[in-house]
């Protein structure tokens, strides 16, 4: 069983106006319907290679972890799906205070607009570890049963492990693996992966390390640790401008590695206790690609004739959007311009954002009604 267009279309809608919290979350998305969209969700992934391969222009994010408010920023600055292409690199859950309306849109987004919106799979899409840090809590607190919650694990199970997008920029939650040695051995990875090989551990739980050559056993006790010659080494064979990776908090929601040939992004703002920032970082030497940075989403926007990522600016060149032809209205704005006042392209908020109030006046709505 599956949910029609218009379903999806209406559930979106619902979830997205019911965050004001007036309603619990079971009376607006129902067990029942919860249950197909999970299953269904798992058949659409299913039918996905376990390397996803996107044309740009899409926007890359790291871990939101539960953080539904910053994830709505997020769509409010980039644009609501269609009107934007997504990559999330994992950790939809555990941690944050909404796992189940993060991880619910996403994975209704990822329905009802397939070529818009692509999900990897993090470390915390793991029972071992969603057992413990909330996600398994928030399921019987606000499910009663454990239906949702194992239904979940079935669909973790079945998400992609790694991306690459326009041939050059590869992606996963954790790292690299001495295991790794062809594209085509992501491509192979089977699923539903539960009983995982070292090259999968290392996907999801790797981490970069300053100063270290090649590999070592990593301290989390699952995964690698890797040195910049490893990463030199990876782009170098299978012709690389870069390698986007989540899973650690890092200072400014992004961190480089390797000479720039590795970028770690983190999205949950409250998680790292800093402003909601958009700014913009430019450089050509390397990879010729604009970075626009919203909070600790990266948006890779390509300057190159190989690429072309739209700006999502509103034509002064702020980078504040313009409100969408179609699809959801964005939130309410932020208490200063994106760009600072100036229009200079590089100003960021001069304060935290408000608290979340809920829906805008009249609601959000959904295009492809």
């Amino acid at each position: 069983m599956t949910l029609k267009k218009e379903e999806l279309t209406a559930l979106l809608c619902d979830l997205l106006n019911s965050t004001s919290g007036t309603s619990p979350l079971s009376t607006v998305v129902s067990e029942a319907k919860l249950l197909t969209l999970i299953e269904a969700s798992k058949t659409l992934l299913l039918q996905q290679n376990s390397l996803v391969e996107i044309d740009p222009p899409v926007r890359i994010c790291g871990d939101i972890h539960g953080q539904f408010p910053d994830l709505l920023r997020l769509f409010g600055r980039g644009g609501f799906p269609p009107t934007a292409n997504y990559l999330f690199l994992g950790d939809y859950v555990d941690r944050g205070r909404h796992n189940l309306e993060t991880i619910i849109l996403l994975i209704a987004y990822k329905m009802r607009f397939p070529k818009n919106m692509f999900l990897l799979r993090g470390n915390h899409e793991c029972e071992h570890v969603n057992r413990t840090y909330g996600f398994y809590e928030e399921c019987q607190k606000r499910y009663t049963s454990t239906r949702i919650y194992e239904a979940f694990q079935d669909m973790f199970n079945v998400m992609p492990l790694a991306g690459l997008v326009g041939e050059k920029i590869l992606c996963m939650h954790g790292g690299l693996s001495p295991e790794l040695s062809s594209l085509e051995q992501l491509r192979q990875i089977k699923r539903p992966t539960t009983a995982m090989q070292a090259l999968e551990v290392d996907l999801l739980w790797a981490d970069p390390i300053i100063g270290l050559s090649g590999y070592q056993p990593s301290m989390r006790g699952a995964g690698v640790g890797f040195g910049q010659d490893a990463v030199s080494k990876i782009c170098t064979d299978f012709n690389l401008d870069l390698i986007a990776r989540a899973h650690q908090v890092v200072q400014d929601g992004y961190e480089f590695f390797a000479g720039r040939k590795l970028v770690t992004l983190f999205f949950g703002s409250s998680l790292l206790r800093s402003f909601i920032v958009w700014q913009e970082i430019r450089f050509s030497r390397i990879f010729n690609i604009r970075m626009r940075v919203l909070a600790v989403v990266f948006a890779l926007v390509a300057a190159s004739s190989a690429f072309l990522f739209p700006s999502a600016g509103g034509g002064c060149g702020c980078g504040a959007p313009p409100p969408p032809p179609c699809g959801c209205a964005p939130p309410p704005p932020p208490p200063v311009p994106a760009c600072g006042g100036g229009c200079g392209g590089g100003g960021g908020y001069a304060a935290p954002p408000p608290v979340y109030a809920g829906p805008p006046a009249g609601g959000y709505a959904v295009a492809g009604k």
